[in-house]
């Protein structure tokens, strides 16, 4: 063969590697399209959107923008504004960091029904570019179309629960795929303050902090704490300092004060419903061990899982790669992680398909039959915790595709 059909040749190979990948893909994605239209048309429900988690937002800039910045985790003023200014549904207490309200005070302005289509078209907008981000943050013999990855990140199932809850999770996206094409430009620093803007949403961002610590990405760390702290300042500033002491109350009454189901119903939280270590350990032992013990355990299998990661993961040269493994463990170990903030997965989805589709093809079916595991929350949609075990399975498949080792034999043995 001569040199200059080395090339060509090469090219063909690669193009045969990735097809069935693609074919398979593809057919996926064409399944879920069909499969999801019940979601679209919750969408357009009137009785449905106002039972949206969108109303705790709503709310939560109405306040900021109307003066009631000081009472914004109050309780009884959240149900009386929740039902004047949207409907006479179970009130949904704003959980977040108060400087996450500034975003919502524009759609303050108009009709809830208007400001959730609003949000809805600047959901999807953030989709796009957050696709756009992920493929610019894959080399460029890597990178597969946009109009494939905006499919995927749109027609994931955990998307399509963001979507029509009006959840944050997007945003979430876009923050951590930035954060991902960062660290491909090795630029730790920036990359690090990206992941501190989300804050607002804590239990997805410690871990992903912690993981990086314990790896000994110093520079990223000290970058998440710049923008962090800065992010926690403002919110004190928002709402004076007793508010956020209330604020500490209730996600203490989240977490361990969550004893009866009177407490779940109020806080519009159920452990049962979270596709992780919190909800997998409740829905075990809530008729052999008490609330405070299932809290306990869960703790401990929190810690060892996150040191058992950083222990294997010290040996990942490749900040993006490790970042993408943090995802993982933020959303097995947060207290608080949903259905909906699986989003975040269709960074390492995507991350690890674009640089195995061509040089490493078990490892692509790998990760896209991941990509396909959601549609179990159309399947069986009380049976969330199930979840966390192929979320587990997943997060060990990409501390074996990240070992340098077996990157090396995979490679060879693809040459």
């Amino acid at each position: 063969m001569s040199v200059a059909q080395v090339p060509a040749y090469e090219q063909k190979v690669r193009s045969q590697r990735k097809e069935p990948v693609l074919g398979f893909l593809l057919c996926l994605l064409m399944i879920l399209s069909c499969a999801e239209l019940p979601f679209w048309g919750g969408m357009f429900s009137v009785s449905l959107q106002a039972r949206m988690d969108f109303r705790a937002f709503y709310t939560a800039g109405l306040m900021l923008r109307t003066g009631h910045r000081r009472d914004m985790y109050d309780y009884p003023t959240e149900y009386k504004l929740q039902n004047a200014e949207v409907s006479r549904d179970a009130t949904l207490p704003f959980e977040h960091l108060a400087c996450e309200a500034i975003l919502f005070m524009p759609l303050s302005l108009v009709p809830y029904k208007a400001a959730y289509f609003a949000y809805l078209l600047f959901n999807l907008s953030l989709l796009w570019i957050s696709a756009l981000v992920l493929r610019k943050s894959t080399s460029g013999s890597e990178r597969l179309p946009v109009w494939l990855l905006a499919s995927m990140c749109l027609l994931f199932v955990p998307t399509q629960v963001a979507l029509m809850q009006g959840q944050d999770s997007v945003f979430i996206l876009l923050l951590l795929s930035s954060a991902i094409a960062l660290a491909a430009k090795d630029d730790a620093f920036v990359s690090g303050a990206m992941v501190g803007l989300a804050l607002f949403k804590f239990q997805i961002a410690l871990p992903v902090f912690v993981t990086l610590l314990l790896c000994g990405r110093l520079v990223f760390c000290a970058g998440f704490l710049g923008s962090a702290v800065a992010e926690l300042i403002v919110s004190v500033a928002l709402i004076g300092v007793h508010e956020f002491r209330v604020y500490l109350q209730m996600l203490r009454s989240m977490s361990i004060g969550l004893v009866s189901g009177a407490d779940q119903a109020r806080l519009a939280v159920r452990p049962a419903d979270m596709p992780n270590l919190r909800g997998l350990i409740f829905v075990a032992t809530q008729r052999m061990l008490s609330h405070s013990s299932a809290e306990l355990l869960t703790i401990f299998f929190s810690l060892g899982l996150l040191v058992l990661t950083a222990v294997f993961a010290r040996k990942i040269e490749s900040l993006q790669h490790l970042l993408a493994v943090s995802v993982c463990v933020s959303l097995l170990i947060g207290y608080h992680t949903l259905a909906h903030d699986w989003v975040i997965l269709m960074i390492p989805i995507i991350v690890f398909l674009s640089q195995s589709l061509f040089s490493r093809p078990r490892a692509a079916w790998g990760v896209a039959l991941f990509f396909s595991s959601p549609v179990w929350l159309l399947l069986q949609p009380r049976s969330f915790f199930l979840l966390s075990f192929l979320l587990i399975g997943f997060l060990a498949f990409l501390l074996w595709l990240s070992h340098p080792t077996y990157a090396q034999r995979e490679m060879l043995a693809c040459k």
